[in-house]
Formats: structure tokens, sequence, C-alpha cells
């Protein structure tokens, strides 16, 4: 048994798991998912934020200094040292910064 997994592993397993021509994941599990599996359909039904009566739904922290960042979408596929700046750009419209990153999040699933 291993004791420590990397962090490309698990992207490769994440990867994996929402990988929508991977058909076998919980087939035949009686969920009715046979024609493709229950984490590519969950990707593509979940939002990275949300806004709902004023109020900022996110899946994860958000920081001051983020808010309203929006990485550049042509970024690498790799994994991101905590402290290294990416490329992006700044918007101070929080419906705009959403669908930004709602937009961002669609295109990396």
């Amino acid at each position: 048994l291993k004791s420590r997994i990397s962090n490309e592993e698990v992207l490769s397993l994440y990867k994996g798991l929402v990988d929508p021509a991977n058909k076998s994941l919980f087939s035949g599990s009686g969920l009715g998912v046979a024609t493709n599996n229950i984490m590519a359909q969950y990707a593509d039904q979940a939002q990275l934020a949300a806004v709902h009566d004023g109020v900022l739904y996110v899946h994860g922290a958000v920081k001051a200094n983020i808010i309203g960042y929006l990485p550049d979408q042509r970024l690498e596929e790799r994994l991101y040292a905590p402290d290294e700046v990416l490329p992006g750009s700044y918007t101070s419209d929080l419906d705009e910064w959403v669908q930004g990153l709602n937009r961002l999040d669609r295109k990396s699933v």
C-alpha cells in the first residue's frame, strides 16, 4: 500500500473520473448512468462559482487578492505552485467574474 500519492497521480485519477469516454465507471451500478460516467455528468453540471440573492458561493476559498481575477484561458495544463503568479486579468464586476470563472471551468473539464 502506497503511503503518499503525488499531485500528478491525483490529477491523473480525476481526469479519468471526469472523462466522458470512460463509460465503465459506475456502469451497471443501478445509478442509471450506463451511457456516461457519473463524475463526468457531475462535472458537466457543476459550477465553480454562483451568486444567489447577492451571496457569493464558491468551490473553495476566496482570498481578497483573487476577487475579480480571471486566469488566462491559455494556461498550460500543469500544477502550479501556490505562490506562483499566473497570467490573467481582473474585473470589478462580480457577475462578469463568476461567469468568467465558470467558462474557464467548463473549458478545463
